[in-house]
């Protein structure tokens, strides 16, 4: 759950918008692009949002781990 929390508090608005929309458009039945009448083509958009969702957490993730590599390093003065 930290893992989440962290995420979120992290994002900006637009990477929030990105996380809950393509999460929403991914578990929703609706779709820009159906299966039943396009096939293999219909789930390329469901790929598309997944890919969205995935690559904004990575996006933040690695923000939050510089971060915390930051913070880690030992200052000099």
């Amino acid at each position: 759950m930290n893992f989440i929390r962290s995420t979120w508090q992290e994002a900006s608005f637009m990477e929030k918008l990105a996380l809950v929309g393509s999460l929403a458009y991914f578990i929703l039945p609706i779709d820009l692009i159906p299966e039943l009448m396009f096939g293999v083509f219909g789930i390329a958009d469901d790929i598309a949002a997944l890919a969205l969702l995935f690559s904004t957490v990575l996006r933040v993730r690695n923000r939050i781990n510089e971060k915390e590599r930051q913070k880690s390093l030992p200052t000099t003065r």
